[in-house]
């Protein structure tokens, strides 16, 4: 009986600290996205700003902010290529 006890507490002390490192790491992964979020969006604002003299502009919108976070700054030269040769 004080065996099953012990073996029972192992086993949720162990599951607890499966489950605590695992939501750690949930939340380490949204704060990421969303540091990564915000610089996109601030490197499309100062593209937009620095490349209306030379007539390029990507909009700023769930799909554009959503590719450069994922993507980083390739994400951000695939919209300005999109963008120059399709016109979309």
């Amino acid at each position: 009986m004080v065996q099953t006890t012990i073996i029972f507490i192992a086993i949720f002390i162990a599951l607890g600290l499966v489950l605590t490192k695992g939501i750690k790491k949930t939340f380490s992964f949204i704060g990421n996205l969303i540091v990564k979020g915000i610089i996109g969006v601030l490197l499309l604002y100062v593209l937009n700003v620095i490349g209306a003299q030379k007539g390029i502009h990507v909009p700023i919108n769930e799909a554009t902010a959503s590719i450069s976070a994922l993507l980083g700054i390739p994400g951000i030269i695939a919209l300005v290529v999109i963008q120059t040769y399709l016109g979309l």
